[in-house]
């Protein structure tokens, strides 16, 4: 039951994700600006784990997803180590991603993944409905 309801829910609004990444460069000199452009470059800015999409009920059941909220507030906590492990005796797969400093992303649908800011950055990001995903 609740896979269906979920199911239905989901693929009727889910959408790819897509994105780049621009660190943040605080106000000074010009020389300092282009001394912390120089530095920011090989900053990591955002730490990510991203699962497997064949995972997705699973992984929204075990991590207790709520899939009608917005993603933003579908999982309250970071999913840290233990838990990854924990994810991992399930043959849950998974991948930890560090994006840095100009660093572009896409996220097919489906793919639950989490991101944790690092470091100040500004990332400009979109959903995209792909008509390939839809039989309309």
């Amino acid at each position: 039951w609740y896979q269906r309801r979920v199911r239905e829910a989901v693929v009727s609004t889910q959408s790819t994700g897509a994105a780049f990444l621009q660190p943040i460069i605080f106000e000074g000199t010009a020389e300092q600006q282009q001394q912390q452009q120089h530095q920011q470059h090989d900053y990591s800015l955002k730490d990510v784990v991203a699962f497997d999409a064949s995972n997705f009920y699973q992984l929204a059941e075990e991590l207790q997803l709520d899939l009608y909220e917005p993603p933003m507030t579908q999982c309250d906590t970071w999913i840290d180590d233990a838990k990854l492990n924990q994810l991992r005796a399930s043959n849950v797969k998974y991948a930890k991603i560090r994006l840095k400093s100009h660093d572009m992303y896409f996220i097919p649908r489906n793919v639950i993944h989490q991101f944790k800011t690092v470091a100040a950055c500004l990332s400009v990001a979109w959903h995209v409905r792909l008509r390939q995903y839809y039989d309309n």
